[in-house]
């Protein structure tokens, strides 16, 4: 099963072309795999609770909310700086909702003037900007006052991510999923961080 059988089952379309390029600390656009998506979610679904809510930083058209609601039935939120990507993601979360009950999100903003939420829980990142900017967000998340478990991850991360978590003792990698490709590309993997996590 290909990615454009997903989109028509979730009566959504992420699978659209969409030309963009790298632009200074924000990364270009480009939809994560279903069949990735299936073995990470496969994978949180133990440590998943009905309070949870699962953000997605850098959601481009909103594949990854929009699966993740269907599939863990949790509440989703989608982040993209992008005016275009965020205006497709509202046809798709309508679309979506035209045949299921769910409570799917999309802002329209930086990252950096994002407010992370108490209750925000689970954050996805496809690289989708500069270290520079993942370092700021990693401070910001880690500074909120009675900060609750959460669970980060990390979707083909870059080296640079990987090598500023280590400096916290606060957060500790929980699984590595290996894609297919994984022996021929380091990059090809899932990491699954867990902060403040009674493992």
């Amino acid at each position: 099963m290909n990615d454009a059988y997903f989109d028509h089952q979730l009566n959504i379309q992420t699978e659209i072309y969409y030309e963009s390029y790298s632009r200074g600390a924000i990364h270009r656009y480009e939809p994560t795999d279903y069949i990735h998506l299936e073995k990470l979610f496969q994978m949180i679904k133990p440590l998943i609770t009905v309070d949870d809510v699962f953000v997605d930083i850098g959601s481009g058209m909103h594949r990854v909310p929009i699966y993740a609601a269907h599939q863990l039935q949790v509440q989703t939120k989608g982040i993209e700086i992008n005016k275009q990507l965020y205006m497709h993601a509202l046809k798709n979360i309508q679309a979506y909702s035209k045949h299921h009950r769910c409570h799917i999100e999309a802002i329209n903003c930086d990252i950096l003037d994002y407010n992370i939420k108490a209750q925000d829980s689970i954050f996805f990142l496809f690289n989708p900007f500069s270290v520079h900017i993942f370092k700021k967000f990693i401070d910001s998340l880690l500074s909120i006052k009675d900060l609750q478990r959460k669970l980060l991850i990390l979707y083909y991360p870059d080296a640079s991510y990987i090598n500023y978590l280590q400096y916290f003792n606060e957060i500790t990698l929980l699984h590595t999923i290996k894609l297919e490709d994984y022996d021929n590309d380091k990059q090809e993997m899932i990491h699954i961080y867990a902060i403040n996590y009674e493992i």
